[in-house]
């Protein structure tokens, strides 16, 4: 079995896991099993999340390739 994360390092703070997930399905790219969103504040101080996002499969399309 394979497990596949992607890690997206800069994501606006009002960017929600269930948008990550819509997204990825929605660019038939994958079916997401969960996001770790990470807070983090840049040297400006403005907010952002860093994001993990954990796939329970990937999909067979030209888009995931």
């Amino acid at each position: 079995m394979f497990s596949y994360t992607a890690f997206i390092p800069r994501v606006f703070s009002n960017i929600k896991e269930s948008r990550i997930i819509n997204t990825f399905d929605a660019l038939q790219i994958g079916s997401v099993e969960h996001v770790d969103l990470v807070a983090k504040t840049s040297a400006k101080g403005e907010s952002y999340n860093m994001a993990f996002v954990h796939f329970a499969m990937i999909y067979n399309t030209p888009a995931a390739e």
